[in-house]
């Protein structure tokens, strides 16, 4: 079971790369036409700057969840690099558990808000778009970083129990 969820969380990591990667080519596509249309037309198209706010977030948190899961987001480590294994093992899995509850806090806070009658019923007079689409890449790229914090336990709670960390196939 351990194993299957873990290979769950890496093509979640997978797609939600690819979506980030689609999302950031969008932005690129539409700011570079907007730009062409806006200085050599003098026409811009009344929906590209909140398409592309929207495509922002969407990056923002597919990218971090991304980044999130390899481990490769910015981190303080000169009090960790000091500490043993086994201390900073505990370390590791204590935040994990903090990161944890955190996420879920996040999440249901992003679900209030997009049911809250003031985004819920708002709607975009640019795009026609409900005012909690943007909340949804907020609230899906909460929901892979809670997968993914879920998927680190094994490998920590091993870590701490048995002092080596459970080797995880490569993504």
């Amino acid at each position: 079971m351990i194993k299957g969820f873990h290979r769950f969380a890496i093509i979640c990591k997978k797609v939600i790369s690819w979506i980030a990667v689609a999302t950031v080519a969008a932005m690129l596509v539409i700011m570079c036409i907007e730009v062409v249309r806006r200085y050599l037309f003098g026409k811009t198209f009344i929906w590209s700057d909140e398409i592309i706010r929207i495509l922002l977030v969407f990056c923002a948190y597919f990218g971090g969840a991304t980044g999130y899961f390899d481990h490769n987001l910015t981190s303080f480590d000169m009090v960790i690099t000091r500490l043993s294994k086994r201390t900073n093992d505990i370390l590791k899995l204590i935040v994990n558990v903090v990161m944890l509850v955190f996420f879920i806090i996040l999440l249901y806070l992003t679900y209030k808000k997009i049911i809250s009658p003031s985004v819920a019923n708002s709607v975009s007079t640019s795009t026609g778009l409900s005012g909690a689409f943007p909340y949804y890449g907020i609230f899906t790229g909460l929901i892979f970083m809670t997968i993914f914090t879920i998927d680190f336990f094994p490998g920590l709670i091993s870590a701490v129990v048995h002092g080596k960390e459970e080797q995880k196939e490569a993504s």
